[in-house]
């Protein structure tokens, strides 16, 4: 029998007895490991309870809440929301006061203090001037310093304007289903408001959005109350606005129209080839009578010579209705012939 073997047997043979060997072991010292484990937490609690008893120099936050603002004068720009202490005290003291999550916030008065002036509308406060009485609300604690050590105040005057208000169409690609139109400009109601705020923000604020409208494939007129867009710094004297997107039917109509000429001189006469074109456009169902034909008037401007390199003249359209729209000129230039 070889020694391989052997081994192997033994080794095997001593696996077979580890579970014993662990059940030994674990009857045997279980209860000494407990006693030992015990007394580590409670040396450990020990040593706890005394560290806590010493002086320690730690940094807590103090949450700041601003109030009275001068009449007539609004912030600009963020001010801190809390101060941050170094202070001096037992360790109970410090983790009492950091555990404490509910701490009320110091009103800082501003007009009871008095502002240094740094600048045009620009004030400063050092924060020493808080600490009375932020220590009567820390006892048993030494502060030793506050940071920021300066508080600076940008003041703007407070001023009232009437400002236009603008619908806001997330997208206008759907907004209308196929074979209507808008039968009008989308408007607001009322088209404007009296907005309250900084001047900084006012004197460059020319127009106020509604809130996003997200409508499509219209087939009628809308009228729904939608809220202005919201702004943090500027009071409205209304908050809701009614919003009207005018929808109709349309309808594609073709007529032919004679070329007028312009700024021709009376020496001369100026004939076009062809003398009239098509006029393809579009118009809503309920404006379809007033889209006369007289009112779409192409023409061709003998000055346009002189400007292009062409031997054809633009067609021009004199000016036509809103209610007008899709204009086409067909064809857009024509040839010409000048005769004196």
């Amino acid at each position: 029998m070889s020694k391989k073997y052997t081994y192997g047997k033994k080794l095997i043979a001593f696996i077979d007895r580890l579970p014993v060997f662990y059940k030994t072991f674990r009857e045997k010292y279980q209860q000494r490991l407990l006693l030992f484990l015990f007394f580590v937490m409670l040396s450990f609690i020990f040593w706890f309870i005394r560290s806590l008893n010493e002086i320690y120099q730690s940094e807590i936050t103090y949450p700041v809440k601003y109030t009275q603002l001068p009449p007539d004068k609004i912030l600009v720009g963020d001010l801190p929301g809390e101060l941050r202490l170094r202070v001096e005290a037992s360790g109970m003291t410090i983790l009492a006061r950091k555990l404490h999550l509910n701490v009320k916030a110091l009103k800082f008065n501003i007009e009871s203090f008095s502002l240094e002036e740094s600048g045009n509308n620009s004030f400063y406060i050092l924060t020493k001037q808080v600490r009375e009485f932020v220590m009567d609300d820390l006892e048993n604690m030494k502060i030793l310093g506050i940071s920021p050590d300066t508080l600076f105040f940008n003041f703007t005057s407070v001023v009232t304007k009437k400002i236009e208000v603008r619908p806001f169409i997330r997208s206008r690609d759907n907004l209308l289903a196929k074979q209507y139109a808008l039968n009008g400009k989308i408007s607001t109601s009322p088209d404007s408001i009296i907005a309250t705020g900084p001047l900084t923000i006012l004197d460059t604020l020319k127009y106020i959005i509604t809130e996003p409208i997200e409508v499509a494939n219209l087939t009628d007129s809308l009228i729904k109350t939608y809220n202005l867009e919201k702004s943090d710094q500027i009071e409205f004297n209304k908050r809701k606005i009614k919003v009207i997107i005018p929808v109709d039917k349309f309808t594609e109509t073709i007529i032919n129209s004679e070329i007028e000429t312009r700024n021709v001189p009376d020496t001369l006469d100026l004939k076009t080839f062809p003398s009239s074109v098509r006029i393809i456009y579009r118009v809503t169902l309920s404006n379809y009578d007033k889209a006369r034909s007289d009112i779409l008037r192409p023409y061709v401007d003998f000055s346009d010579i002189d400007k292009t390199i062409s031997s054809k003249l633009k067609v021009w359209l004199t000016d036509t209705p809103d209610y007008i729209y899709g204009i086409k000129i067909v064809p857009g230039s024509v040839e010409y012939l000048i005769e004196k």
